[in-house]
């Protein structure tokens, strides 16, 4: 046998060890089957790219990366077509990070998603990083990265940078001569950094100078182009550039300005022409600066006028880096909506909606908190998601007791001063804190939330001084339950379970942080969910009793408590005297321990009390009146003789009757075949007990049939 044992175990070796290659060799047989799939999708996705077919180019790209996910080709592309859609800025920079950090190239190489990478970094706010990701290893020199540095170095809004993006600038337009980018992004910070101010240092009017007489005669120029050529010209020249301009067809709202300031329009005509644009958008500064060149009173009333219906939207710069942040969309004159967006990346902070100028509403995106206000900054209600994202809370706030507001309503000083109206432009307030929620629980009177419980259930519960103080539980707007509470815990709850308007059913509740109990997560879960909406296992708050009353005498028909370790006594009050007719104990017990149990009930007549004590389910002892009684399984599931057993007859009545009813304690006397028969029944368990006819003389048949 020692010789069989040898070879039995090299056998079982390479049997686990040619089973393991076995495996790997499919798993690896998948994985080259599913990359190849995510190939075929990214050439067919190059195509649509190149066709600008973008819906069919995503369709494809999405469908190769649910065979391959590693790809970081089909994750770049989608952030191309994307973007090309009209996406959010913030998700078109998740997805082609996704792309570097896959860094799994099949066609195309590295260098495109990070240019893409460092745009939209220096979009957001981010210059430095955007900057980094360009001088990394390799580092990346084209007339996109030169753009990109240039761009990032003026939103810095420091010297040293502006310096930095000139010295780039010169550099590169160089190196790119037909680039109009370089010019114009040239052109765009200048002007924003000095104004109407026509007096600029020597390098700048030497770096303008040098463009402008390359610009001249270019066909590649457009109309912005053109107009900062002709602001950044010297003042003997603006006129005669002026005419060619408009001569060209070419049309720009700085034009309005240009050529009002050198008396080629008067200001009736600035004023057509500007809000020819400004009708549908305009910035606060291009606003601003146009404004004070309308002196004439008839022209400055039309100017009101204008402002008076106006419905476009208004950018603004709140914070100096030349990107607009805040966007006021309005409605016959007056904001009717605000939006934050501070890094541009598409994902604004707030949106608030207002009437005629009057804040209704303001929505927290990150935060996803939805503010209603009834006299703005005075706050009604603010509702938030819990921390699992699923369940809705609105608080209601005291009467005007509660102010939050992220910026305030103010009329434009500048059009106050010239035309004498007041418009009025939202004003950010920096560095506002969102409001802690631990505060609204202080600041409101009550809150609702959804509840699992049922579906369409809602609580309502009330405040003071930040703790709970009663909830109503509603289905479908119809009242279900009512809970109190003392020092902001729950005491009582009061359930209408049958839908009949009676409130039958009262569920007592204990406090136990410490979990001495030793109840479950689950349990305390659902305990929670039912009181408060949610679940919260660290809430300390078990199920300690219940009580039924379903004929409204204020005596429990049923009462159940719950014990430590998966214990409970469960009690019916058959005659509602007060006191339990049957009970079953269901002992404390630890974990996969026996389960020790007690049936008890008294015999009718001579209420003597009957014990009889189970382990796992299964009688193992029966004692009344300090007599222990055997006890014998019967033909039926869970059914038992105690004492003497009775015909299969008796038992087929007994059962018949017993179920009869749906109560899980009934005891009730049953006659057959000149038999009387003790029936109870406690939970699943049946017991019967014959009994002698002394036992039931005097006993009428309402008695012996009373449940």
């Amino acid at each position: 046998m020692k010789e069989l044992k040898v070879p039995l175990f090299l056998f079982a070796l390479v049997l686990i060890f040619f089973t393991y290659e076995t495996r790997l060799y499919a798993q690896s047989s998948a994985d080259l089957a599913n990359r190849s799939t995510a190939v075929r999708c990214l050439k067919l996705a190059k195509d649509y790219v190149n066709e600008n077919q973008w819906d069919a180019a995503v369709s494809q790209i999405n469908l190769g990366l649910a065979y391959d996910n590693s790809i970081s080709d089909l994750w770049f592309l989608l952030a191309v077509s994307r973007k090309a859609q009209g996406a959010t800025v913030a998700e078109v920079l998740q997805l082609v990070s996704s792309a570097l950090s896959e860094n799994v190239w099949v066609d195309y190489n590295k260098s495109g998603a990070r240019l893409l990478y460092a745009d939209l970094l220096s979009d957001t706010g981010k210059y430095a990083d955007a900057v980094g990701i360009l001088d990394g290893d390799p580092f990346l020199y084209s007339a996109d990265a030169e753009y990109i540095r240039i761009k990032s170095y003026y939103r810095m809004q420091t010297d040293t940078f502006r310096n930095r993006a000139r010295d780039k600038i010169e550099s590169a337009s160089r190196i790119y001569p037909d680039d109009m980018r370089f010019p114009l992004v040239f052109f765009h910070y200048e002007a924003a950094l000095e104004g109407n101010n026509t007096r600029r240092n020597a390098r700048v009017r030497q770096i303008a100078d040098s463009f402008i007489h390359r610009i001249q005669g270019n066909k590649n120029t457009d109309a912005e182009l053109e107009m900062y050529c002709i602001l950044f010209s010297p003042d003997e020249n603006q006129t005669v550039m002026l005419k060619a301009f408009a001569a060209r067809g070419y049309r720009h709202p700085l034009y309005a300005i240009a050529a009002l300031n050198r008396g080629l329009i008067n200001q009736q005509d600035a004023l057509d022409y500007f809000f020819s644009f400004a009708g549908t958008s305009v910035t606060r500064e291009l606003l601003d600066r146009f404004a004070p060149l309308i002196t004439e009173p008839e022209v400055a009333d039309k100017f009101a006028s204008y402002l008076t219906a106006y419905e476009g939207v208004i950018s603004v710069d709140t914070d100096g880096n030349l990107e607009p942040d805040l966007f006021i969309g309005y409605k016959r004159g007056r904001p009717a909506s605000v939006k934050r967006d501070t890094n541009s990346d598409g994902d604004s902070e707030w949106i608030a909606e207002c009437d005629f100028g009057t804040p209704l509403s303001l929505t927290l995106n990150r935060e996803a908190v939805r503010i209603d206000y009834d006299g703005y900054p005075s706050v009604s209600k603010i509702g938030y998601y819990d921390s699992d994202g699923k369940n809705f809370i609105t608080f209601t706030m005291s009467d005007r007791k509660f102010m939050w507001a992220p910026f305030t309503m103010e009329t434009d000083q500048v059009l106050r001063e010239v035309i004498h109206y007041d418009f009025y432009i939202p004003a950010v307030i920096k560095n506002i804190q969102v409001f802690d929620r631990a505060q609204l629980f202080k600041e409101a009177v009550s809150y609702d939330v959804m509840s699992g419980e049922y579906d369409g259930a809602q609580i309502h519960f009330t405040l003071q001084d930040g703790k709970i103080q009663s909830a109503v539980y509603s289905r479908n707007k119809i009242l279900y339950a009512r809970a109190v509470f003392k020092d902001g815990l729950p005491v009582a709850r009061s359930v209408d379970k049958d839908g009949d308007g009676i409130f039958e059913t009262t569920e007592v509740f204990g406090y136990d942080p410490e979990n001495k109990m030793h109840c479950t997560d689950e349990e305390r879960n659902r305990v929670s969910e039912t009181v408060y909406g949610h679940t919260a296992a660290e809430s300390g708050i078990y199920l300690k009793m219940i009580q039924i009353d379903r004929n409204e005498d204020t005596i429990p028909d049923y009462t159940e408590e719950y014990l430590a370790d998966g214990g409970k006594i469960s009690s019916w009050d058959q005659d509602n005297d007060g006191f339990w007719d049957v009970r079953y104990v269901k002992y404390p017990h630890p974990a996969g321990d026996p389960v020790p149990e007690d049936f008890l009930f008294y015999t009718v007549p001579g209420h003597a009390l009957v014990t009889v004590s189970s382990v796992d389910g299964k009688p193992v002892k029966v004692i009344s009146d300090n007599v222990q009684y055997p006890v014998e399984q019967g033909d039926s599931q869970d059914f038992y003789w105690i004492g003497a057993k009775g015909t299969l007859g008796n038992e087929k009545e007994t059962v018949g009757l017993l179920n009869q009813t749906a109560d899980q304690g009934i005891c009730i006397i049953v006659h057959d075949d000149n038999e009387r028969i003790l029936a109870v029944r406690v939970g699943k368990n049946k017991f019967a007990k014959l009994l002698p006819d002394t036992e039931t003389n005097g006993i009428n048949n309402e008695t012996e049939q009373k449940k």
